[in-house]
């Protein structure tokens, strides 16, 4: 070291600067080195080689300052350091050759290179040219050390290491748990531990009292016989456990998912399901009512059809056994004979036009006049409904009251049309009762909007009023 007496201020302290730095990072890629795990044989004599350089870059920076120091003083220090700078390097040299040897590590012999350049037997082989040598030795440490850091901090960046599992379980929206077989807790993330913390009110160090408590009910759950819960913010996590086997180890993992969405989407599906079914279960009772309507529709029109078909057969056989229409054997015959064939006939929709004309027909062959006065309906429906109380009224008048004449009037009355019906019969002698025929009548006129009257005295009137309407 005599021949840093020799160089200029500024070079001394380039080189004291020089090997500062390198120190500084050699300490630094050091420490990064040692930080890997698992530990191999590699990787322990990696380690030891970089530990070997960064205390032979100390003590060489120590030397350094302290000749720097004692240049101002005009003395030369005896404490060189000389045997320990040697024995280092020759640490260094058994390590780097161990690394290239046995674990192919070419580059490990730069270091044992460079390091020859800075032992004592150095200084006098190069003379007054060794500070220029140092200073190149100590800018390749420099060097290198950086760039280890460098790569170190890119390999965990980006590389497996225990750091980066515990960053990338936390980073995960969903909770996770490890456990060995004795409940020891081996990693757990941020996540799982913040759900517990909600959940329990002391969260256990052992991972087999958390599942215990999970499943005895410590915590209620939303579904039972399922590890869902519903936090107080309103989330719903789900809660699963799977066995793992590494080697002769079994571990438990315990995860929790979130599945608010899912959630919220299945409530609101049960809501549509339940909504449905009701719906369902009503429009059964509507098919079943609507079948029983139909039945009842049908057994009134075979019984309108049978009122009918009998009523007037009846009329014109009371107004003959009566006397007072000739009574003609062969008639009655004949209309006996078709009897059964009316009865048993398909119920054809007739018009109202020809409802009205076969009750002309009929009334005329047993000596009633039936006249209509005024306009007809316009709508087929209430023609129908009018052309069927005119029946009705008149098969009556004939069967009860004996009567002659039939007479309908259909007029309007402000936004209602009136149908009256009357006859010359022998009225009631008590209150009309009103049967199958009337019933029926009064039904279908209360189903139109209209209302429906009988006036027994002083004769026998039929009233009926129906909504406005057009008249043909």
């Amino acid at each position: 070291m005599n021949a840093l007496y020799f160089c200029q201020e500024w070079s001394g302290l380039l080189l004291t600067a020089l090997a500062s730095f390198a120190t500084v990072m050699q300490m630094s890629a050091t420490l990064l080195v040692l930080e890997q795990r698992p530990l191999t044989s590699q990787r322990v004599a990696r380690d030891i080689l970089e530990g070997a350089c960064f205390a032979q870059l100390f003590v060489l920076a120590w030397v350094i300052a302290q000749f720097q120091g004692s240049m101002g003083g005009g003395f030369v220090p005896d404490n060189r350091c000389e045997g320990l700078r040697t024995g280092i390097f020759g640490l260094v040299c058994i390590t780097a050759l161990i690394c290239a040897a046995c674990f192919q590590m070419r580059c490990a012999v730069l270091p044992m290179t460079m390091g020859l350049l800075t032992i004592p037997r150095a200084e006098a082989l190069f003379g007054k040219m060794f500070p220029t040598v140092l200073g190149i030795a100590l800018l390749f440490w420099l060097v290198r050390a950086t760039a280890l850091c460098v790569r170190r901090l890119r390999e965990r960046k980006n590389g497996f290491s225990v750091r980066s599992v515990k960053e990338a379980m936390d980073s995960l929206p969903d909770g996770l748990l490890f456990y060995a077989a004795d409940g020891y807790i081996i990693l757990v993330n941020q996540r799982m531990q913040q759900l517990l913390e909600t959940m329990l009110e002391k969260v256990p160090r052992d991972g087999r009292q958390i599942d215990r408590a999970l499943q005895s009910g410590v915590v209620r759950a939303v579904r039972e016989h399922e590890d869902v819960y519903r936090l107080p913010d309103g989330m719903v996590w789900q809660f699963a456990r799977t066995p793992l086997v590494a080697g002769r180890h079994c571990y438990t993992q315990l995860s929790a998912a979130d599945i608010t969405r899912q959630w919220q989407i299945t409530e609101m599906l049960h809501c549509e399901n339940a909504l449905l079914e009701d719906r369902g279960n009503q429009l059964r009772r509507e098919i079943e009512n609507m079948e029983t309507l139909t039945r009842q529709q049908a057994a009134i029109q075979m019984r309108v059809h049978l009122h009918d078909a009998l009523g007037q057969q009846m009329a014109v056989l009371l107004k003959m056994l009566r006397g007072q229409a000739d009574l003609d054997g062969a008639e009655v015959k004949a209309m006996v004979k078709q009897l059964p064939r009316t009865l048993y006939a398909p119920n054809t929709k007739e018009s109202s036009q020809q409802l009205l004309a076969r009750l002309r027909n009929v009334m005329q062959g047993v000596g009633v006049v039936f006249t209509w006065e005024g306009p007809f309906p316009k709508e087929e429906q209430a023609a129908q409904l009018c052309a069927r109380i005119c029946m009705e009224a008149a098969t009556n008048a004939v069967r009860h009251g004996f009567a002659a004449h039939v007479h309908a009037v259909y007029a309007k009355e402000g936004t209602e049309w009136h149908l009256t019906v009357t006859n010359d019969g022998i009225p009631p002698a008590g209150p009309v009762r009103e049967g199958g025929g009337l019933t029926q009548i009064r039904t279908e006129v209360e189903k139109a909007g209209g209302c429906f009257l009988i006036q027994p005295a002083p004769s026998f009137c039929l009233h009926v009023k129906l909504p406005g309407g057009d008249t043909k």
